[in-house]
């Protein structure tokens, strides 16, 4: 048996923070065995993404006389809560518990040093395009470019052939999912809507299996009634809801039919996306580019559902590509803005890119291991490459530890370019996600080793 299964991983607080401590211990292959929180309503919900939640008091009693030295609890409560990290701290400690981290990564550091050499605060995401051809045609999406892409890569490739290769087949699917890691997050969403594939729902249902992260990023445009029941009871990761605009940036129809897969919609999931009560971030927003739509504000009024509770209207747009030309501010010194096109493939002369001061020292990329499933089985890069221009391998031809390998020489160019900085000749040049290096983001931890 091995020290992290030996030891028993607690997680106390079942919000949102102790949920981003149970995906940093999924991705390090360590399993939590018990929530703990002194919410009896949330306790009461039993499990939270397959972990039971005990109470506090269920807690001292369980372990009440043992030796507590092979427990390790993790508090899993925002940063800026430091009089509720304290105050738990303190119960735990007379409770006799001396294994209390404030952080996970404090807790890898002192107990599991030996997986250091993981990305321990880097998720991996499979993006799901699950059709090619997006008729909703949003103004800040390149669509024409992509089918091109794909088309001339279909054409022309030696892939394992599919019977419908622009759309995603239930059975293609499961196959690539069951490949894959099972701490991977699934995130549909891709090169196109979702639910354009008949077949979305039960895609996601299959997903949620094995206590998967499931992200959906939506639309609605294609969805039924029969799709959002069937869908009720997944715990999401994360949802996005993308919505109409008046000046029709975001070009989603709105019909009776459209309005109504709205609203059952907001009635399953409106709860969930918002905070509740206690102040607990759902895993939910919407998007907007521009004034919301009147028939849609109409139903979020008529439901009772504060639009503001889920996410703010911009009219600046946002694209997988980049973002468009319209009051941003700097996310870090030294951000400098100009016209440029999107990844090589947005012609609206109003979208930006951000450039950096000295290349050879500020640059960093993100280190995990993302890509976008293709209907084909294709891995592209991420889902900014609309022109395919780094596709990785292929699900079905190559398994899913080669792709992510320095033996796949696509994968090795990507990671060689992004280590030395030497990127004029990838489309990772011209990404969004670029950050100074000294602006990577650092766990802030005040307590520093556990006791």
């Amino acid at each position: 048996m091995s020290m992290a299964q030996s030891r028993k991983i607690i997680i106390y607080g079942a919000g949102s923070a102790g949920k981003d401590m149970l995906d940093l211990l999924c991705c390090m292959g360590i399993q939590a065995k018990f929530f703990v929180d002194s919410d009896m309503n949330i306790v009461k919900r039993g499990t939270y993404y397959g972990i039971p939640i005990i109470s506090t008091e269920q807690l001292s009693e369980l372990y009440e006389g043992e030796n507590k030295a092979e427990i390790v609890i993790c508090i899993g409560v925002g940063a800026h809560k430091l009089d509720v990290i304290h105050s738990v701290d303190e119960m735990l400690t007379k409770m006799g518990f001396t294994q209390i981290y404030y952080s996970v990564i404090d807790m890898i550091e002192s107990l599991y040093p030996q997986l250091l050499s993981k990305k321990a605060w880097a998720y991996d995401y499979l993006e799901i395009t699950a059709s090619v051809g997006c008729p909703v045609q949003c103004r800040y999406c390149p669509q024409d470019q992509f089918i091109q892409a794909y088309k001339t890569r279909i054409d022309s490739s030696s892939a394992m052939a599919v019977k419908n290769p622009y759309s995603l087949s239930f059975d293609i699917f499961k196959k690539c999912v069951d490949a894959v890691p099972k701490n991977v997050f699934i995130s549909f969403a891709g090169f196109s809507e979702p639910f354009l594939n008949p077949h979305t729902a039960d895609m996601i249902a299959y997903a949620s299996l094995y206590n998967r992260r499931i992200l959906l990023f939506t639309t609605l445009f294609g969805a039924t009634l029969s799709d959002v029941d069937r869908i009720r009871d997944i715990l999401f990761h994360r949802i996005v809801l993308h919505l109409p605009d008046v000046d029709e940036n975001a070009k989603i129809p709105v019909t009776d039919e459209y309005l109504a897969v709205l609203r059952r919609f907001l009635s399953v999931f409106a709860d969930m996306m918002m905070k509740d009560d206690v102040g607990r971030m759902k895993q939910g927003s919407i998007s907007i580019h521009g004034k919301v739509h009147p028939a849609v504000a109409g139903v979020f009024s008529a439901m009772g559902i504060d639009l503001q509770a889920l996410g703010n209207a911009t009219e600046c747009f946002v694209s997988r590509g980049g973002l468009l030309e319209l009051p941003v501010k700097a996310r870090f010194p030294g951000e400098v803005k100009k016209k440029a096109s999107t990844c090589g493939y947005m012609c609206d002369p109003r979208v930006i890119k951000l450039e950096y001061i000295n290349k050879d020292t500020m640059l960093h990329l993100q280190s995990n291991n993302n890509a976008v499933l293709l209907p084909n089985g294709d891995m592209a890069l991420c889902c900014m490459d609309f022109g395919l221009r780094h596709v990785l391998g292929n699900l079905l031809e190559n398994d899913y530890e080669f792709i992510f390998s320095d033996r796949n020489r696509e994968y090795l160019k990507l990671k060689r370019a992004k280590e030395t900085n030497i990127l004029p000749n990838i489309l990772c040049a011209k990404c969004i996600q670029l950050r100074p290096k000294d602006s990577v983001h650092v766990i802030a931890r005040e307590k520093g080793n556990g006791k």
